[in-house]
C-alpha cells in the first residue's frame, strides 16, 4: 500500500556570477529528515554568507526559522534558530543602523512580528509586533531616505489566498501605525503577481520577486519585477523575467528567489511519498 504523497520543498543556491549561472547548476541543500527547507533568505555578515529558511516539520505540520552557514562549497546547517508555538515561514533578513533585523511570517497569529539579532546569527528575541489582528503573509520591509515602506500581502476576504500587495509606510521601523501609500491599498489584487516570493538588489535597483499562481496549484512559478518607484504616494514595478520550474527535470513548482552581491538561493517543489519523508 503506498503511502500518501506530499509536497516537500527544496532549497538551492549558488555564487550566481553577475546572475550569469544557469539554476540547473544550483547545488541542493538536503533535507532534514521528517522535514523541508523553503523560503531562503541570503544575508551577508561579516564577510560570510548565510541562507535563513523556513524549516518544516512535518511531525507537527509547523515551520520554524532555520539558518545555514555558506563557505566557499561548504555548507554549515546551524538548525532551529526561532521557534514559536504557532507556524513560521518566509525568514526576511535585514540590516538598520548595524544592527540585524527579522520579520518572519506569523500569520497562524495574526500579526506581522520584528525580531532582532541578540548574537548572530542563532540567537533573536522579539523586538516589536508591528501590526496586530492581520491577516497578512509574506512581509518585506524597504528604507527609502528616511522612510521605511512594508510589502506584505494581506487578505480582505475570507479566500485567504493573499493574493494583494499592500504598501504601508513610517518614518520610525518601531511604529505603533504604519501609514497606507495614498493611491489606496491594495496596490495589486492578482494572483499571477500580488503575493511577494522574495526581493533582492542588482545593479544599484531593486527587485521584488512574486509568486504566480496556477489554478489550484501554488507557487508554480514567479515573476521578477524592478521596482521603478515607490514612494508614500504611488508604487510602479516592471516585469522583468519570469522563471518556470522547468531547471530540474522531477519539480513541480518554485516560488521564492533571494540573492546578495554574490550569492543566490531558490527554492522548488517535488511530490513525495510520505513514508520516504519521514524515512530521510
Amino acid at each position: 500500500m503506498f503511502s500518501p504523497r506530499v509536497t516537500r520543498y527544496s532549497v538551492a543556491y549558488a555564487y550566481h556570477r553577475n546572475h550569469s549561472k544557469s539554476l540547473s547548476q544550483y547545488k541542493e541543500i538536503s533535507n532534514p529528515k521528517g522535514r523541508f527547507l523553503a523560503d531562503p533568505f541570503v544575508f551577508k555578515y561579516n564577510d560570510s554568507n548565510y541562507i535563513f529558511v523556513e524549516d518544516f516539520f512535518f511531525k507537527d505540520n509547523k515551520g520554524r526559522i532555520s539558518v545555514l552557514k555558506i563557505n566557499g562549497d561548504k555548507q554549515e546547517f546551524l538548525d532551529v534558530i526561532i521557534e514559536e508555538d504557532f507556524h513560521l515561514s518566509f525568514p526576511y533578513v535585514f540590516k538598520d543602523d548595524n544592527k540585524v533585523y527579522m520579520i518572519p511570517e506569523s500569520h497562524e497569529n495574526q500579526d506581522i512580528r520584528l525580531y532582532k539579532c541578540i548574537d548572530f546569527p542563532k540567537k533573536w528575541e522579539l523586538e516589536k509586533v508591528l501590526m496586530s489582528n492581520v491577516s497578512a503573509v509574506d512581509t518585506i520591509l524597504l528604507k527609502r531616505d528616511d522612510t521605511w515602506f512594508m510589502l506584505t500581502n494581506i487578505c480582505s476576504s475570507n479566500a485567504i489566498d493573499h493574493s494583494e500587495l499592500h504598501i504601508f509606510y513610517s518614518d520610525n521601523l518601531k511604529s505603533d501605525f504604519w501609514k497606507p501609500i495614498a493611491s489606496g491599498n491594495p496596490v495589486i489584487f492578482d494572483p499571477l503577481m500580488g503575493r511577494n516570493g522574495g526581493l533582492f538588489y542588482h545593479n544599484k535597483k531593486t527587485f521584488r520577486v512574486n509568486q504566480v499562481h496556477g489554478q489550484a496549484h501554488y507557487g508554480k512559478s514567479f515573476n521578477v519585477n524592478e521596482i521603478i518607484l515607490l514612494s508614500k504616494n504611488n508604487y510602479i514595478e516592471k516585469k522583468i523575467s519570469k522563471v518556470n520550474a522547468n531547471f530540474i527535470n522531477d519539480i513541480i513548482a518554485t516560488h521564492h528567489f533571494s540573492a546578495n552581491e554574490s550569492l543566490a538561493a531558490i527554492d522548488f517543489t517535488r511530490h513525495q511519498r510520505l513514508k520516504k519523508v519521514l524515512k530521510n
